[in-house]
């Protein structure tokens, strides 16, 4: 029993519990809706473009073509609609019921208001618009009709305040039911604003009101750029613009206008008319212009509505075209003259034409005509043009540019330079010939005579390297050209070193040629005894053969003979044989004796001079042959 009172006792603390919970946790409340068709009370046909308004929320729909509206998440409570349709009496207030978790059907009637007012084209058919699109001399009125539909007359009133709008044919009047009136609209198509304009006509009566909107589209002018101006010459420019909008209508005439005011137009500007064509961008060129005169240039286009000036406008000067010109290199420079060509270019002669040309130069770089030397060279044209230029400086560097000037001033060509220095003449000394024991020929070359040309040449020469004409003896040779020359030195000391070198100067320097050296010395004949021939009782033929004349060459050639050995124009009999040079050479003796032996030799003999010189040195002014003395003997 116990058992049984504790379990019932459980069951019923926890039935306790559990109704406590849930009797203590509030349902989320399910939010409701609004749906249903607005329909005409008399046809039951669903009504489109109904307007709903739901109050107090102040939520707005529209009806679709099935009549049908529908509000949601609406919570539960008492709402109020109002529904509005043109044609028809306002429903006010309607009141709806939403209950929570419900969609509230609700199917609003309208009653439609009796047929009266209304505006129709020549089919009877409702307009609300008159479109003039763009208007035109020939196109500048529209029509449109009143009718009455319904069963009583009415009174009707047209108001309109269009500045365009020029003339209605009726205003007002009363209409019987079922009548038509038609109205005839004109408009002043200059009044029109440029583009699409539209306006209101209103028409009321007793019995319903109407609005027409009346369209029509003005003329409109181009529009255009005016772009830079090219070409520019003192005189002349050329204009250019570019058409963005062609206009309505299209433009029939372009151009440009010009003037020192700016903004200038046709009226009070130079008109210049430019070529009609597809092109948008145009340009015309422009004469006439001043010099140095500022100028402002619009361009413009013209249609029907009036004449269109670019939204912009360029001004430009009337500037001078330089001429330009380069500076070539001097040619034909003389210094000893002092004399030089200078070379320009005129490349372009400018606008206005240069007047004056020719040279500037001078010491420092980059001479004007302001503070330098100036040569002027006669001329007008293009092309090459020269100046043959005096008094020029030895040692100087003179800067030339080339000039022109025109009414603007002076334009330069680019800087070139000389050096008038001296050119040294190119000397050479070759080698020494003739040398003898106390003489020799110098010999030298002039490869160029230098400029200024040199003034004197000649040698230099001294028992020392690299003589002078300040140290050493100088030998003055006569000529001014190019080429070799020598001269004969005598008196030299036989054995001695001598330096020689060729010299050339024109007066303010000198140059040599290279220093060559010689040893003045004697060369003795070279010869050789021949058999004796034609051999008899007291006569023989003695021959000789002399190879090398020696240096100096000798004077005296002939033959000695004796019966001893070696015999010496000393101590035997001498024959002098007549001649010189080299070869053979004979000569016949006499008077010898039958049966002895001769020995014979050669003699050839120095000139007492040179054997004067030769003394210090042992030379003996006679020699022996080379070869062993001849043995003949007489029978």
């Amino acid at each position: 029993l116990f058992k049984i009172g504790y379990t019932t006792l459980l069951y019923s603390a926890i039935a306790i519990v559990l109704l406590v919970f849930f009797s203590t946790c509030k349902k989320p409340e399910v939010p409701g809706s609004i749906y249903g068709v607005v329909a005409d009370k008399a046809t039951g046909e669903p009504i489109n473009s109904a307007g709903v308004l739901l109050k107090p929320l102040g939520k707005k729909l529209t009806t679709g073509s099935d009549g049908v509206y529908e509000i949601t998440d609406l919570k539960a409570g008492d709402y109020t609609i109002d529904v509005t349709k043109t044609g028809y009496a306002d429903l006010l207030n309607h009141k709806i019921i939403v209950e929570a978790g419900k969609t509230n059907p609700d199917h609003p009637q309208m009653e439609k208001l009796p047929p009266s007012l209304r505006v129709v084209n020549d089919n009877k058919q409702d307009i609300n618009i008159l479109n003039f699109g763009l208007a035109v001399t020939s196109d500048i009125t529209r029509s449109f009709s009143i009718f009455n539909d319904g069963p009583e007359s009415i009174e009707w009133e047209i108001t309109e305040t269009s500045e365009w709008i020029t003339a209605i044919s009726k205003v007002n009047g009363i209409l019987k039911a079922g009548a038509t009136q038609p109205v005839i609209i004109t408009i002043d198509k200059d009044k029109l604003n440029e583009g699409k304009d539209s306006t209101f006509i209103h028409i009321t009566s007793n019995n319903g009101s109407k609005d027409i909107t009346v369209k029509a589209e003005g003329a409109q002018k181009a529009k255009l750029n005016t772009d830079s101006v090219t070409n520019i010459t003192p005189s002349t420019a050329t204009f250019n613009g570019l058409i963005t909008y062609s206009g309505n209508p299209v433009y029939d005439k372009r151009g440009f206008v010009y003037s020192t005011s700016s903004e200038p137009t046709i009226e009070n500007a130079i008109d210049i008319p430019a070529t009609m064509n597809s092109n948008t961008a145009y340009s015309a060129n422009v004469s006439g212009l001043t010099l140095d005169k500022t100028y402002y240039v619009r361009a413009y286009a013209i249609n029907s509505r009036g004449t269109a000036y670019s939204t912009n406008q360029e001004s430009f000067v009337a500037t001078a075209i330089m001429p330009t010109l380069t500076t070539q290199a001097v040619t034909n420079v003389n210094i000893g003259a002092g004399t030089a060509t200078f070379n320009g270019t005129i490349l372009t002669i400018g606008d206005p034409a240069y007047t004056e040309r020719g040279f500037v130069y001078g010491t420092v770089h980059n001479p004007t005509i302001d503070d330098n030397t100036k040569k002027i060279v006669s001329g007008t044209s293009t092309g090459v043009f020269s100046s043959n230029v005096t008094n020029l400086q030895e040692g100087t560097i003179y800067y030339i540019r080339a000039y022109a000037t025109n009414s603007k001033g002076t334009v330069y060509g680019t800087q070139v330079n000389v050096k008038f220095n001296a050119v040294m003449p190119n000397v050479a000394t070759n080698s020494i010939s003739d040398i003898e024991g106390t003489s020799a020929t110098f010999n030298g070359e002039i490869v160029s005579v230098g400029d200024p040309a040199y003034t004197e040449r000649g040698f230099v020469y001294a028992t020392f390297t690299n003589p002078t004409i300040n140290d050493a003896t100088k030998k003055i040779v006569s000529g001014s050209s190019t080429g070799k020359y020598n001269c004969s030195i005598t008196n030299l000391i036989t054995g001695t070193t001598y330096y020689v070198r060729a010299y050339a100067t024109n007066g303010s320097s000198i140059s040599y040629g290279e220093s060559v050296s010689f040893v003045p010395k004697f060369a003795m004949p070279v010869l050789t005894t021949e058999a004796a021939t034609n051999i008899k009782t007291t006569s023989a033929t003695l021959n000789g053969t002399i190879t090398d004349i020696g240096n100096p060459a000798y004077t005296e050639r002939g033959f000695v003979y004796a019966t001893t050995a070696n015999p010496t124009i000393s101590n035997a009999i001498k024959q002098i044989a007549s001649g010189n040079g080299t070869g053979s050479y004979s000569k016949d003796i006499t008077g010898l004796g039958a049966g002895k032996k001769f020995q014979l030799l050669l003699n050839s003999s120095k000139s007492g001079r040179r054997i004067l010189h030769c003394r210090n040195q042992n030379i003996n002014p006679f020699f022996r042959s080379k070869l062993l003395a001849t043995f003949f003997e007489v029978f």
